[in-house]
Formats: structure tokens, C-alpha cells, sequence
């Protein structure tokens, strides 16, 4: 009995160690595989028989048997590439990915992703990797880096809404074209040689030298503005509502006054004309008016240091006469504090397109109000300086920025210019961020949040179920997947307690390699192949006793 046992016992033996072999070959077979997760072999003894012995009872084994096989879900290496799209994640987490015409979800640690040609996000295998749209609100009274207020966005996404990452299929689709936006605001910082001359000094009859330049401007010229009638000009291209670029000008003059020059108590002025093309301008007071084009006009105080301490500015009522300084008014203000212009553009095809620009040389008011309706440009004396100086101070409680327009003793430039508004872009690229955010790049320098990508993660990651394809499935020994957002994605789309939190990062251009240790493996190999050499001798050695007992019956 105990030979014809001994060889039950070898053969678990031979089985356990052959089921061993397959798993380290499977994992040396995988040590190139992106994201797989190596495997151990844990073995445990068969049952025993009891056995009387000299000392009493003992226990006799029956061999060994296979008890589980371990993923050992460790990461594993990282490896830089040149895509974009190649994803690794770092720390806890899988990607999520489901097969086309399937409602499963499979996770995986392999991000070598790929768009198809129906514009879908998939792995490898051809599973749709699985994400959040991105909703994107525009918020009008955001306040943006540049310190005014502009088109604030915000994101957010349908957490309860996880859906395949697909860009489209056609150039029509929204997500591959960045729609246009209006110009809003205009930011035009600029250097005024305090050295410099009047040249616009042509005043009409009884009207304030501040206003020279409007008196130059003849929209019926090609020239509108005479070069000879402005010191500097610091042109700027803003866009309409359809996208279509027009150029605005700001032309600079110091302000000139008979009885005490360009000095006035300490101050130097100079006066400022914002303008368009007088072709695009679809305002119904500028029709048939010489002064067609012009949008604001006003004057800029600078104290003996040449620091910005003031401002003034004038728009054109609506019904009066566009030549007459009494049909220009105070100019509204922003709700921070800078003056309002309101263009009308005639685009190409005569579409008129219209809406208010904020415009900001560096000087802001902290409390904001209503023009005086009864100051119009008319009233600003033409010989009383001082009290010219005291109207044109529009600016009650004056902030101004760091880089505000400056009077400095050197040559007139433009030391900063910007604007907020661009034309219609094309999808030029797409990046993932360390939350996992899909982001597209456009041709009109724009930059828009797609997609987030899902990460899941399970409180007995030992229980998921190889599918093949780096791929693994929940099982109900796996507590539950749970889903959430890398890195601070939770956070960053204020998603809340159902999300999980301690997901890893995403790194981009990254593959996570497999974390099969080939020295370990190959140990492995070895001992397991002693093991199995061993019981086959057991096998062998049975057979000699078994033989034995045959020839003594002999």
C-alpha cells in the first residue's frame, strides 16, 4: 500500500509542478506584454491519513495540490514614447474600456490608446474606452488672469453619465472646431514720450484742444487720420461674433493748450481716438458722417512722473449728429471699472454684428458709475485749462494695474497689447492631463476640455477575472467596482463622496511595461523544475519497490 501510495503522491506532485511551469512561462511569455500583471503559484498539502506509530497516533501526507494563484498588481515599469495618447496610470486604478455593441465594462492597466476611424477612443483590442463628456458654461462675469472681466469658462461633468470617448467622425462634429468668440475687451498698454509734440493741434473754432484728433479724423480719406496728425499709433485686431477679424487703432497726441502748453499744474495730457474702418462701420449715427469709424475718443492724465492718474472718454449718442462734440457723451463703464465702447461691424456679407468692448489702458475705476448725462464733449472749455483738466477726470477712485500705460522720457511703443476675442479654429491636436482630461488644441490658439477619462478600482482587486486582452472583469468576490477621476479630478469637477478618491495620475506619452521580474522568473523556473525532476524520481524509485515486491512472489 504504502509504494502504490508513494506513487499517488509523486503524480499530485508532477501536476502541481507542471501547472507551476505553465504559470512562469506564461509570465516570461508576457514580459513584453503593456500592463500585465505577473502571476505566483502558492501551493498547500492534500489531506492526511492517520497512522498508528510506536509513539501513537501520527499523519502520513497525500501530497501536494495547487491553493491559488496571486496577480501581483504591483506597476510596473514606465517607458516613454512619442504619442500622446499612450497612457500610464500611476498608483491605484484601471482604465475602463468596453467592447463595440456591448454594454460590459472591462478594465485594464494598458493604455496604448488609439482613435479609430469613426472617431472612437480604444485600446488595443478594440474596446471603447470610457469617459465623461465635458461641459463647458461660459461665464460672463468671470474674472480671467489678466485682471478684467472677460468669458469666464467653466467645466463639469455628468458623473452619472459614463459614455465611450469619440471625437466624431467629421470635420463638422463641434468637438473638432473651436467656435468663435466676440471681442469683449482690448487692452492697449503703451510708453508716451513726455517729450513729445502736439501734432493734431488744429482745434475748430471755440473746441477744447482735447479733442484735436477728432477734428483731424475725415472718414472720407483713405487716410482717415493723416500721419502727420498723431504722434504713435498702436493698432489691434478684434474679431465679431461670426469670427471676422477687424482692426482697431488707438492714436495718441499730447494735448496742447495756448496759455500753458503741454503742462497743465504738474500734469501732462494726452488725448486718444480708438477707430475702425470707417467701411465696417455699421452704426446708423456714422452713415454719411466724416467721423464714421471713430468709436471713443478721450485723454489720458499723467502726473509729473509720468504714471497714469486719469482718464476721460466719450462715445456718440445714438441720434445725434455724429461731427457735433455735443452729440458725444461720457462713456458707460464696466462693472470693473473700465470705460465701454459700442462698434457695430459690417461683416462680408453685410451681416451687421454688434456688442459692447471694454477698453483698458491701465487705469481702473473700484467704483464704477454712470457718465454725468448732462457732459458732453462740447462743455469742455477750450482756453480754461484747470477746469478742462478737473472735467475730464472721470476716473473717481483710480487703480492702476503694474503695467499700466506709462509718460515716460523715451520713445513712444506699445509695451503690452491683448485682446479676448478669435476666430473660428480647427482641431489640431489632443493632449491628457494628470487628471486624465482630454483636452483639444486648436488652430486659433484655443484650448478645450473634451472628455475625462474613467478609473475605476475595486476593494479585492485579487478577485478580478483575467479576459485576455490585458483586460480584467469584475466578479462578485471583488466588493463592487467604484469609479472616480485621477489625480484631482474629483476635486477639480467637485464631484463629491461618490467618487472615489486615492486613484492615481495619468501620465501622457507613458506605457506602463509588464512587472514580470525575469530573475525571479527564472529562479522560479529552476526550483520548480528540481521539484518536478525530484518527484519523478519518486515516481521511478516507487516502481523499483513495486517491481521488488513482484519478483518475491517469484
Amino acid at each position: 500500500m504504502t509504494a502504490f501510495g508513494s506513487l499517488y503522491t509523486a503524480a499530485t506532485g508532477l501536476q502541481a509542478f507542471g501547472q507551476g511551469m505553465s504559470v512562469i512561462g506564461n509570465n516570461i511569455a508576457n514580459v513584453n506584454t503593456t500592463g500585465f500583471k505577473s502571476t505566483s503559484i502558492h501551493f498547500a498539502d492534500v489531506f492526511n491519513d492517520t497512522v498508528v506509530t510506536g509513539g501513537g497516533v501520527g499523519q502520513v501526507g497525500k501530497g501536494v495540490q495547487l491553493a491559488d494563484l496571486i496577480t501581483d498588481f504591483d506597476s510596473g515599469p514606465l517607458e516613454l514614447t512619442t504619442e500622446s495618447l499612450d497612457l500610464a496610470l500611476g498608483g491605484n486604478g484601471f482604465f475602463v474600456v468596453s467592447p463595440p455593441d456591448s454594454d460590459k465594462l472591462f478594465y485594464t492597466r494598458s493604455g496604448a490608446f488609439r482613435f479609430d476611424k469613426q472617431g472612437y477612443l480604444k485600446d488595443s483590442g478594440g474596446a471603447a474606452v470610457q469617459g465623461y463628456e465635458v461641459q463647458t458654461r461660459r461665464d460672463p462675469t468671470a474674472v480671467t488672469t489678466e485682471g478684467a472681466s472677460g468669458a469666464g469658462l467653466t467645466e463639469s461633468i455628468d458623473f452619472g453619465n459614463m459614455v465611450d470617448v469619440r471625437l466624431g467622425t467629421n470635420a463638422e462634429d463641434d468637438r473638432f472646431v473651436s467656435s468663435p468668440e466676440r471681442t469683449t475687451r482690448i487692452e492697449v498698454m503703451v510708453n508716451l514720450d513726455s517729450q513729445a509734440t502736439d501734432l493734431a493741434n488744429t482745434p475748430a473754432a471755440a473746441s477744447s484742444p482735447a479733442f484735436s484728433l477728432f477734428n483731424a479724423w475725415d472718414a472720407s480719406q483713405d487716410e482717415p487720420l493723416d500721419s502727420a496728425k498723431y504722434t504713435y499709433m498702436s493698432p489691434l485686431t478684434v474679431y465679431d461674433q461670426a469670427g471676422n477679424a477687424h482692426r482697431v487703432s488707438a492714436y495718441f497726441d499730447p494735448v496742447y493748450t495756448p496759455s500753458q502748453g503741454d503742462d497743465v499744474n504738474g500734469t501732462m495730457v494726452w488725448e486718444y481716438l480708438l477707430a475702425m474702418d470707417p467701411s465696417e462701420d455699421g452704426r446708423a449715427i456714422a452713415q454719411g458722417s466724416s467721423k464714421s469709424g471713430v468709436l471713443m475718443m478721450g485723454t489720458m492724465t499723467f502726473d509729473a512722473s509720468g504714471e497714469l492718474v486719469n482718464q476721460s472718454a466719450f462715445t456718440p449718442d445714438t441720434t445725434g449728429n455724429m461731427s457735433d462734440l455735443a452729440s458725444w457723451t461720457g462713456a458707460f463703464m464696466s462693472d470693473d471699472g473700465y470705460f465701454l465702447c459700442d462698434p457695430v461691424f459690417v461683416a462680408a456679407d453685410g451681416q451687421e454684428l454688434e456688442g459692447s468692448i471694454e477698453v483698458n489702458f491701465g487705469l481702473a475705476d473700484t467704483s464704477p458709475h454712470a457718465p454725468d448725462p448732462l457732459l458732453t464733449a462740447a462743455d469742455i472749455p477750450a482756453l480754461d485749462a484747470e477746469t478742462a483738466l478737473q472735467m475730464l477726470g472721470m476716473v473717481q477712485d483710480p487703480s492702476r494695474l503694474a503695467n499700466a500705460s506709462t509718460s515716460y522720457n523715451r520713445g513712444s511703443a506699445t509695451l503690452y497689447q491683448n485682446q479676448n476675442g478669435y476666430p473660428e479654429g480647427a482641431l489640431q491636436a489632443l493632449s491628457v492631463d494628470r487628471d486624465g482630461v482630454l483636452t483639444g488644441h486648436y488652430s486659433n490658439g484655443q484650448e478645450r476640455s473634451l472628455f475625462v477619462l474613467a478609473v475605476a478600482d475595486c476593494p479585492n482587486r485579487f478577485a478580478l477575472h483575467r479576459e485576455g486582452g490585458n483586460r480584467f472583469a469584475e466578479t462578485p468576490d471583488c466588493g463592487g467596482m467604484q469609479f472616480g477621476l485621477a489625480g484631482t479630478g474629483n476635486a477639480r469637477f467637485d464631484l463629491g463622496p461618490d467618487a472615489l478618491d486615492g486613484l492615481g495620475t495619468i501620465a501622457s506619452s507613458t506605457l506602463e511595461q509588464s512587472n514580470v521580474d525575469m530573475a525571479t522568473a527564472f529562479v522560479d523556473m529552476i526550483l520548480t523544475q528540481k521539484g518536478f525532476q525530484a518527484n519523478s524520481k519518486v515516481v521511478s524509485t516507487s516502481d523499483e519497490i513495486l517491481k521488488m515486491l513482484n519478483e518475491m512472489k517469484r
